[in-house]
């Protein structure tokens, strides 16, 4: 990397803040740690720019940022103690249970026997709090977008100045969440969308604010990364937040495909070098990283599975 008068590292405060190891948000959804100091082996460079388009100077990643550890991010979630809204008992108790059960086995496939045997709760309890499972479904994915965005607005890529690599940021912490099997890291409103799309309006509509809601969380960021980096083609923030949805939903449905949650990263990966190419960011001499070598095994593993 180099440094001097065109080319200096972040400042000095920054440096400082990611020399340390934090717990970025401890909540009762769980909690998500920051190795800041492997995040600094991905750290840029900033300079005048050579290109005339750019009057304001550019961004010049490292090489190693196709190298980011996997230690950048590490989650630990596990099912909320408590909602973000402030209700409790029975009722939250369900709504978790929905989370583990719903991404499991499927909406219709989940009697409401199960959800209350799940959650330790008698069935009277159930339709005490909800008048039918579509509503419990609505509830359920209010319950996930409340419970989830703690994660998201807790993660350590906010606190970068340059919007860029704040995407950047949140394209690798949707890689490190997927750990485990399918159930474990896919989206419920997803999941949930998916059997109810054609046969219950007020369960789609939920998961359609869920999904559509987590990707206005981008916009702001978008916005500001097509002003201060141009991207080679036209790029409408809005439209481009909802493609990086339209990728991680499809990766959920390869990684269940594949019965491989690796096919999963191996998409969100692609999606992350596509923002490179997008914004004229790509590494000049890009070399193989682990996730290349990584999907290489993957896809001939995938080859191996395919049906002939």
């Amino acid at each position: 990397m180099r440094t001097g008068p065109n080319a200096t590292l972040l400042s000095a405060q920054w440096i400082r803040f990611i020399e340390r190891y934090r717990v970025l948000r401890t909540h009762r959804f769980g909690r998500i740690c920051v190795s800041a100091g492997a995040f600094a082996s991905a750290i840029i460079e900033w300079g005048p720019s050579a290109d005339p388009s750019r009057p304001g100077g550019s961004l010049r990643y490292s090489p190693a940022l196709d190298n980011i550890p996997t230690s950048w991010y590490v989650p630990f979630v596990d099912l909320p103690a408590s909602s973000p809204s402030g209700s409790g008992g029975a009722r939250v108790r369900l709504l978790a249970a929905a989370v583990a059960l719903f991404r499991a086995k499927g909406l219709n496939a989940t009697t409401v026997d199960e959800l209350c045997a799940k959650a330790g709760v008698t069935k009277g309890a159930f339709f005490h709090h909800f008048e039918s499972k579509d509503d419990f479904a609505v509830e359920a994915a209010q319950y996930w977008s409340e419970t989830t965005s703690v994660v998201f607005a807790g993660a350590a890529f906010h606190e970068h100045p340059d919007p860029l690599v704040r995407v950047l940021g949140y394209i690798e912490l949707r890689k490190q969440l997927i750990q485990g099997n399918a159930s474990e890291f896919s989206c419920l409103a997803g999941t949930m969308v998916q059997e109810a799309f054609d046969t219950s309006p007020i369960v789609r509509d939920a998961c359609a604010k869920s999904i559509f809601g987590h990707a206005d969380t981008l916009v702001d960021d978008l916005t500001a990364a097509i002003k201060g980096h141009p991207p080679v083609i036209n790029s409408d923030p809005i439209e481009l937040s909802r493609h990086i949805q339209a990728v991680i939903q499809g990766a959920f449905i390869l990684a269940k495909a594949s019965n491989d949650p690796s096919a999963a990263i191996d998409s969100i990966e692609h999606l992350r070098r596509y923002l490179l190419l997008l914004f004229a960011q790509a590494p000049s001499a890009p070399q193989a990283s682990a996730s290349d070598q990584g999907t290489n095994r993957v896809t001939k593993r995938s080859s191996a599975r395919r049906p002939r």
